[in-house]
């Protein structure tokens, strides 16, 4: 996200944050952004904050040419949920619709905990700073039933972290990707 708001290519993104709080992002470069910020706060953009997404997505464009939006959604969101929420709001006619549409869900496979996070049963709401403990939907979500979820509904996906963990991790993480989701682009990043 922080390379998508530096950017000096003169492509125009907007980005809404999901629990920007929780994002690494330099304050000073978000509140900075020329391309427009927009943050989601208290809840999973795939339940409790559907409606705000789209009306998040809405004040964003106002009158703004933009070339893109970025979406970073909160790490236990449902993109498939995010998907059918929009697509519900195009059959209720929400005016946003026909300004966006979701093109790509890029997923972000962190390589140094994706292969023990899978081998987990517990819940993301015992998971500390996984989710706001008051967001009872997301807190119950099963670890490895959100990554999987994740890497299926992926367009792109994006095996980050690829210099921190070991070789066997990203090629743990990678393959465990590759066998969830066979038709996704898959990029090794830093």
């Amino acid at each position: 996200l922080q390379h998508l708001l530096e950017n000096t290519d003169g492509v125009k993104i907007g980005v809404i944050f999901n629990n920007v709080a929780l994002v690494n992002i330099n304050a000073k470069l978000v509140s900075g952004s020329m391309n427009g910020v927009v943050e989601l706060q208290n809840g999973c953009a795939c339940c409790s904050l559907a409606n705000e997404l789209l009306t998040s997505v809405d004040t964003l464009l106002g009158n703004r040419e933009l070339d893109a939006v970025v979406v970073e959604l909160s790490g236990v969101a449902d993109p498939v949920a995010i998907k059918a929420n929009w697509n519900a709001a195009k059959m209720q006619g929400h005016p946003v619709t026909t300004k966006a549409d979701v093109s790509q869900v890029v997923t972000l496979v962190d390589a140094s905990t994706f292969g023990t996070d899978w081998m987990t049963w517990d819940v993301a709401g015992e998971r500390n700073g996984w989710v706001d403990p008051a967001d009872e939907c997301a807190a119950q979500r099963k670890g490895p039933e959100l990554l999987a979820e994740q890497v299926e509904a992926a367009d792109i996906i994006l095996i980050n972290k690829a210099d921190l963990a070991g070789q066997d991790q990203v090629e743990v993480a990678s393959s465990l990707a590759r066998t969830l989701n066979d038709k996704a682009i898959m990029e090794e990043v830093q």
